[in-house]
């Protein structure tokens, strides 16, 4: 196995929910992760498709191929439950557009078709860990939501199992806590240092444990947040201020989260201007705060401030830039993205991975010229090792769009030779190669395998379409 080191680092979601996010690559290194999940529901709920539109839109779930609803406009079926059966069959991905087809002819005579749907399965969740990820504290709070960038919930903990090990490495890991559980950890924590300062004896407690005002601020501040009450805050650090009583940098960055969190601008640079006041320096970490708040906001102005912004250290990371990439990529603000890229240092180029990296050949893959396009290929190239399978998507985009089909098809086999599979945003070019310049048998067999995925809906053939017309025109006029 090829093992390399492993990475960690830890944001905060850009999808709205402000779920803390910490992506681990791991190098194939033994890591003491085990991993939980709690027993699934048993419970079925079957709905009757009568007279009115069924009210479900179905797919096939991209990690593991179940049969899942995408959309619902029923309250009794929700987003993300699983199709089993329909009219007494069992309905997988192999058969699902033939028996939709088959059960609306059988709608037509009989208004009354049973659709059985499960719950999904629980989240996979932490057991227990060590190293790296422990330090950075993950715990059984957190979720093991992504593996190289797929889903896993839907995967049965075997199955998981196999994709882990069986994952190229570096592998990358996304383990996920919720706002929720954030606040449920923090009390536990609070808890358990309740219990050690009393089993402390006297004499050791007065040397050894945190200054009693340090823990009131804390408490306060952490008080303050789980209400929202986000003024209060401020008010807080300002009446600290009065007694006399110096907040330390942890402090402050603990102040420049919570502002991001609410998306509270002003206040999150009034509380860089006190630390300034008081002789205090912003650190990477109080700067990747202030980044991911004005990129929540869309304040580019800010934004490239901020980035240009050194700090003392005179050590310039690339979290910072991460937080923008992540935002602005979440948001499909590819031009933003691209913006951002042009900002980062050449020295740290080689420092984007996983799913930064995934961003940026996205933007460029997404540009309208045809240079831009080409520079997505380069920069995988540069940074093939690290490259997810959605790079490689992006990669082979770009090649049949700027109509390089022979290259497409030698990322193709590369993909082939590393067992990487085709995503949902790349299997539409891949096929395009294939039928240009590639085994028409090959890009059938293709077409076949995702047609579940494509559904019903005629967009993703036009590029097909429109290929065959071009090429018959041709011969007309060659005819003539």
């Amino acid at each position: 196995m090829d093992r390399r080191s492993s990475t960690c680092a830890s944001f905060v979601s850009n999808d709205g929910s402000d779920d803390l996010v910490v992506r681990y690559q791991w190098g194939g290194e033994a890591i003491g992760l085990e991993l939980m999940r709690e027993t699934a529901s048993n419970v079925v709920r079957t709905v009757h498709w009568r007279e009115d539109p069924l009210g479900v839109t179905l797919g096939v779930e991209e990690t593991s191929r179940r049969v899942f609803v995408t959309r619902s406009s029923r309250p009794d079926v929700q987003v993300g439950d699983v199709l089993v059966e329909a009219q007494g069959e069992l309905i997988t991905e192999y058969n699902l557009a033939e028996r939709l087809a088959m059960l609306k002819k059988q709608h037509a005579l009989n208004p009354d078709i049973p659709f059985v749907f499960a719950p999904p399965p629980s989240p996979v969740f932490v057991k227990k860990c060590a190293g790296e990820l422990n330090d950075v504290g993950v715990d059984s709070s957190f979720e093991l939501r992504y593996v190289n960038g797929r889903v896993v919930r839907y995967l049965e903990m075997r199955e998981l199992q196999v994709l882990i090990r069986n994952s190229p490495k570096p592998c990358t890991m996304a383990f996920v806590q919720s706002k929720g559980h954030q606040f449920y950890s923090a009390l536990q924590n609070q808890e358990q240092e309740q219990r050690r300062q009393r089993q402390i004896p006297s004499q050791l407690m007065v040397k050894d444990a945190k200054p009693h005002e340090d823990r009131a601020i804390e408490t306060a501040l952490s008080a303050a947040l789980n209400f929202k009450l986000f003024q209060l805050v401020l008010d807080i650090v300002k009446c600290v201020e009065t007694m006399d009583i110096k907040l330390t940098v942890e402090h402050y960055h603990f102040v420049l989260k919570i502002y991001a969190w609410a998306g509270d601008m002003q206040a999150a640079l009034s509380t860089r201007d006190m630390m300034q006041e008081n002789g205090l320096v912003l650190t990477d970490d109080g700067l990747y705060w202030l980044v991911h708040c004005a990129c929540k906001l869309d304040l580019w102005e800010l934004v490239q401030e901020l980035l240009a912004h050194t700090i003392p250290s005179g050590q310039v990371s690339v979290n910072a830039y991460n937080s923008a990439i992540s935002a602005y990529g979440n948001a499909n603000h590819w031009p933003k993205v691209l913006g951002v890229y042009g900002m980062l240092p050449e020295n740290l180029h080689a420092e984007l991975k996983g799913w930064h990296l995934g961003a940026v050949t996205t933007a460029y893959t997404k540009a309208d010229s045809k240079e831009l396009k080409l520079q997505a290929v380069d920069i995988f190239n540069k940074h093939k090792a690290k490259a997810t399978m959605f790079a490689y998507g992006d990669v082979v985009t770009a090649l049949v769009e700027t109509d390089q089909f022979d290259a497409a098809l030698e990322i193709i086999k590369d993909m082939k030779n590393h067992g990487i599979t085709s995503g949902k945003s790349a299997y539409r070019a891949v096929t395009l190669a294939l039928i240009c310049h590639g085994s028409a048998q090959e890009a059938k067999e293709l077409l076949e395998e995702f047609i579940a995925r494509m559904e019903d809906s005629p967009e993703r053939f036009l590029d097909i379409i429109q290929f065959y017309a071009d090429r018959r025109q041709s011969e007309e006029v060659k005819q003539e």
